[in-house]
């Protein structure tokens, strides 16, 4: 289920934002300062359920007839989600025609649920609401019960006397959660079982009892779950995605922590720590454990160990500095150091510049949350303001590949480092208006004319020239989607090394919108040829180009290269060998092998996707395979085949930009 539709009223600087369409993936918000943008995604954030607004959230010029009004009749804010066939799957019931979900957060922190169907027409959904007092009751009988067993224990065992204060806290803490919110069940249970299961002093005994007693409230807390999940509502709420904000103070990186105090209450101590931890697979759990072995050789090799976890990681997009993160478990203290390839000594992270901190919690935050059960949507204000241009460049593919492929981004940017100018569907303005009408939020509409100046929008809200920022190359490739980029990034390092610094492969030309991205070069003077697919899409983008005045010149298609003997629709993963494929696609799922499916008239990406779907009940990324493509070529192991027909699409590529080259440059010579 992902956000198509925001509409925020009555929130702070918002009285009304008018509808504001979500991107799939990637969506930039501009605009100059004090204008609403952190407004907006605040209201976001605050559709969590554990967000409850105060009067303050309420316009100021509004809030005196609003605080009149029935709290729970005063709209927030609206969103609209997607619905796939999973979700629909999921939510059961007579749904046919239904194409969204609608959920309305109230000033009274209350939420109305409705049906959007293929005719735009809202339904409210019937709500049922489950009685789950009896199951809470018990629960409530179960901590007594397990507190007096473990005051007991305590008088037994010496050592684990000293927690009698952290488990009591723990059980307190349990029995008051709000069960009746089906999407905390399992991180309250979970939260509750490692605080247990963490407690210091235990013996053999003591660990069985409390296993028995966690196993016990376990199967209380799923047939809570059960029964939530009759009502229609809580089958939605299941599948909402969360927001997250990220701020780098709440998310900072401390050097050290106090393992004991961290294990209590890991997020109260440091949720940086915590998420560092986390994305380097490093249990609360393991952690106690090594803070109590006197075996040394045995806590190294736990530390190498997580220490390659999270650093190939880490590098993966940072290309400033290779780094290497390393934990130190010792003296009753969690350290945390880093050490680089310039600087061997290890450093603790304070003492490292503010772009890198910051680049490391935010590293750890979203990896943290991106292995969440259900999808996030990441809110974020000004990241990587700390960096220099090709920091910030990192953390946008950081965003556009790590992340948005599962979920969903939004953030805040004035750096013309994060603003796609090929791809400025992403981009929203957010402006504040006068006479108290507040901030509203609109799209960038490129304009008809040869005089419309396509990046004013942008340069207005951020302040400054966006084209000094970027690097154009003298060979522009432009390709049809993404996943074509490092196909053929890597026949261009292995079969025209020479030109690799002056060819810029870029696009997406299916994903811009009026082949924007096309006009863009054109009208930006830069030399450009657009390589399309043999299929329906590239035609359709090939009769767009013409229309646009964009003639063969400036066009590639696929079959005027490779000629398929059975005549059918083809794309660039075709003309790669049927065996080098599968094994690229066997290395990018390796948990997940599917057999390789058997040549026919469809796509064999269209093949491998109904594979995965139908045996694993996902969908297949052809442009992670293609990133496992780009590397397999790169290290020599292409075959004779795949090598042979991506050479001759780069030379077919070079070839059409060579004469567009040389006409420029006849056209410069004749106007001297």
């Amino acid at each position: 289920m992902k956000l198509a539709k925001a509409h925020i009223t009555n929130f702070r600087s918002i009285v009304d934002s008018d509808p504001i369409e979500v991107e799939d993936r990637v969506t930039v918000l501009i605009g100059k300062n004090e204008q609403g943008k952190t407004t907006f995604l605040k209201a976001l954030e605050s559709f969590n359920t554990a967000y409850s607004y105060k009067a303050s959230d309420l316009p100021n010029h509004l809030r005196p007839q609003l605080a009149n009004q029935d709290a729970k009749s005063i709209p927030i804010i609206v969103l609209t989600f997607g619905l796939d066939q999973d979700d629909l799957k999921s939510i059961e019931g007579d749904l046919e025609g239904i194409e969204y979900v609608r959920i309305a957060k109230h000033f009274g922190n209350n939420y109305i649920f409705s049906w959007v169907n293929t005719k735009g027409e809202v339904i409210p959904i019937q709500l049922i609401k489950p009685d789950v007092t009896s199951h809470v009751t018990e629960l409530k009988s179960k901590g007594t019960a397990l507190e007096a067993k473990l005051i007991a224990q305590s008088e037994r065992l010496a050592e684990f006397a000293g927690a009698k204060d952290r488990f009591q806290k723990a059980i307190q803490a349990f029995v008051n959660s709000r069960f009746e919110d089906v999407n905390k069940l399992e991180d309250t249970y979970e939260t509750f079982s490692t605080a247990l299961k963490g407690l210091p002093g235990q013996d053999e005994t003591l660990q069985q009892e409390i296993n028995g007693e966690l196993t016990g409230i376990k199967a209380i807390v799923n047939a809570i779950k059960e029964k939530l999940l009759v009502d229609p509502a809580e089958r939605i709420r299941k599948l909402i995605p969360s927001f997250i904000f990220h701020q780098a103070t709440i998310h900072h990186i401390p050097d050290e922590v106090d393992i004991e105090s961290f294990i209590a209450d890991p997020n109260k101590v440091s949720a940086g720590m915590h998420n560092l931890c986390r994305a380097a697979g490093l249990s609360l759990q393991t952690i106690a454990t090594l803070a109590k072995s006197t075996d040394t050789a045995d806590v190294h090799s736990y530390e190498d160990f997580h220490k390659s976890a999270i650093s190939g990681g880490l590098n993966e997009f940072w290309t400033q500095e290779t780094y290497q993160v390393h934990f130190d478990i010792a003296n009753s203290k969690l350290s945390v150091s880093i050490s680089d390839g310039t600087y061997e000594p290890r450093i603790p992270p304070t003492a490292r510049s503010e772009g890198f901190q910051w680049y490391l919690s935010f590293y750890s935050a979203m990896l943290t949350d991106v292995g969440r059960t259900g999808k996030v949507i990441f809110l974020l204000d000004n990241p990587a303001l700390e960096l220099h241009v090709d920091g910030q460049r990192d953390i946008k593919r950081f965003l556009e590949e790590k992340i948005a492929s599962d979920s969903q981004v939004m953030y805040v940017t004035h750096s013309p480092a994060l603003i796609n100018p090929f791809n400025l569907s992403q981009v929203r303005v957010v402006a504040l208006k006068r006479n108290n009408e507040g901030t509203k939020i609109s799209a960038i509409t490129p304009k008809p004319g040869e005089d419309f100046d396509l990046l004013e929008p942008v340069r207005s809200a951020i302040g400054t020239s966006i084209i000094a920022s970027l690097v154009f190359n003298e060979y522009n490739i432009l390709v049809e989607g993404a996943a074509d980029k490092p196909i053929l990034e890597a026949i261009f390092s292995l079969k025209h090394k020479d030109l690799e610094n002056r060819v810029l492969i870029n696009g997406n030309v299916a994903e811009s919108k009026d082949i924007f991205i096309a006009q863009f070069f054109d009208r930006s003077g830069l030399p450009f040829v657009v390589f399309l697919d043999a299929d329906d899409s590239g035609r359709t983008i090939r009769g767009e180009l013409k229309k646009l005045g964009f003639d063969k010149d400036y066009v590639v298609p696929l079959e005027e290269v490779i000629t398929q003997k059975n005549g059918a629709d083809f794309e660039l993963e075709d003309v790669i060998s049927p065996d080098f494929y599968h094994r690229a696609v066997q290395d990018t799922y390796p948990s997940q092998p599917v057999d390789q499916p058997s040549d026919g008239n469809k796509k064999r990406t269209k093949l491998y996707e109904e594979s995965y779907r139908e045996k694993y009940g996902f969908g297949f990324s052809k442009r992670r395979v293609g990133d496992t493509l780009k590397r397999l070529l790169e290290n020599g192991e292409g075959d004779e085949q795949t090598i042979e027909n991506l050479t001759k699409i780069s030379e077919a590529l070079l070839g059409k930009l060579k004469d567009q080259a040389n006409t420029k440059e006849s056209t410069k010579e004749s106007e001297k």
